[in-house]
């Protein structure tokens, strides 16, 4: 079932949204094609792939010459990681995006968002853990992972079924990548009650009582003796309940995209410069005199909810930037790409730090191993992942493409 824009009480997933957000979503004005957050879905993939490149790589040193000075690139690398909190934000925002932009066609049942969520995600994703078991069969790949038969079968099964970022054993196995989609997918089920949450209160408390409740959560471990190094304290803060802040500062971010655009205004007032302002320092003092990190992933969710505000503005430099063509069309098949290079950047990582030096690991991991991922992510991308994408309707102005988070 579908209802008109217009109307909110006739979809269920329509009646969770707040007046205030329908207000704004049905004006006139339709909303713009967001090509610069394809751009950045292929940014965070690129981050992603390259420091795992050097991770796995040798971990090796990159100097730039700048005149009697170098500046030592792998300080940037090493923060390639955070390309997964980027992912997050952009989960929420674009699951959220569909529900409050203006001149939408109609809204989902849950049924039919659960449907389009699972065909969307689950056949690339199931099509890679059977390419991992076929992999973990070759002597030379699994490196230090057990591989007998007991463990693989129990690898699959908690992979199947989600539940293997929960388990110590399972999180970082044979495709150490695939946390997130646990965590994602578990995001998915979490997803209406934000939704209820931002219909009832509101939508700055709500990204406030998020923050808080994460935050403690976070804080809990750390009293409780958990480091972010052990297997353990890793499973836990990376939970669903120690990162759902930034999926629901996506959310509170699409909601901000779609008012500025109907009310042609800044929605943000100054005081929610107060967020960023006291999380961003305690952030970077917690990092620099505790061994576990609270605040980190929140400070950096913030940072990317700002870079989408930033995207959002038509034709501002920052939005040019990120719909250049060649990071669009990376974010078309960043999910595939996501999905099977951890692996395969591992298997080859440890072949050349055991045969080249630090020029030689640069050269392979950059020049050979990371263009070589995409070609493989792409072929993946057209096997496995385009056949279940959802089409753009035809007439359609705002559609926005749903490749991999």
């Amino acid at each position: 079932m579908s209802s008109n824009p217009d109307s909110a009480g006739t979809s269920p997933l329509a009646s969770l949204l707040p007046e205030t957000v329908f207000q704004a979503a049905s004006g006139s004005r339709a909303a713009p094609r967001l090509h610069f957050i394809d751009g950045l879905r292929g940014l965070a993939m690129l981050m992603v792939l390259v420091y795992h490149c050097w991770l796995f790589g040798g971990t090796w040193s990159l100097g730039l010459p700048l005149g009697n000075h170098s500046l030592n690139l792998v300080g940037l690398i090493s923060f390639g990681h955070i390309g997964v909190n980027l992912f997050l934000v952009l989960s929420g925002f674009c699951l959220f995006w569909p529900f409050v932009k203006s001149g939408r066609r109609s809204e989902p049942t849950l049924w039919e968002f659960a449907r389009k969520r699972c065909r969307r995600i689950l056949p690339p994703y199931y099509a890679t853990l059977l390419l991992c078991l076929v992999l973990a069969l070759i002597p030379v790949w699994p490196h230090n992972y057990p591989t007998d038969t007991g463990f693989l079968l129990r690898w699959m099964l908690t992979h199947i079924f989600m539940l293997h970022n929960l388990m110590p054993a399972y999180a970082a196995s044979i495709n150490g990548s695939l946390w997130s989609l646990g965590l994602e997918f578990q995001l998915y089920i979490l997803f209406p009650v934000l939704v209820e949450a931002y219909r009832r209160f509101h939508a700055r408390g709500v990204i406030l009582t998020v923050l808080i409740a994460s935050s403690a959560f976070r804080f809990f471990l750390v009293r409780e003796g958990y480091v972010l190094d052990d297997t353990g304290g890793y499973t836990l803060a990376y939970s669903v309940f120690g990162r759902c802040f930034e999926f629901a500062l996506g959310m509170f971010t699409a909601l901000m995209v779609a008012r500025w655009h109907d009310e042609q205004k800044n929605p943000l007032n100054r005081l929610d410069l107060l967020l960023p302002a006291l999380v961003i320092p305690l952030a970077i003092l917690e990092g620099r005199h505790g061994h576990y990190q609270a605040l980190t992933d929140a400070m950096w969710g913030l940072v990317f909810a700002g870079l989408i505000l930033a995207g959002s503005r038509p034709g501002a430099w920052v939005e040019r930037l990120l719909s250049s063509r060649g990071l669009v069309a990376l974010g078309t098949f960043s999910y595939s790409v996501y999905l099977i290079h951890f692996p395969l950047v591992a298997t080859l990582g440890r072949y050349g730090v055991a045969h080249f030096q630090n020029t030689g690991q640069v050269v392979l991991m950059l020049l050979v191993v990371a263009p070589s991922m995409l070609v493989l992510g792409y072929i993946f991308h057209l096997l496995f992942e385009k056949p279940f994408m959802n089409a753009p309707r035809i007439g359609d102005q705002v559609y926005l493409k749903h490749s991999g988070n």
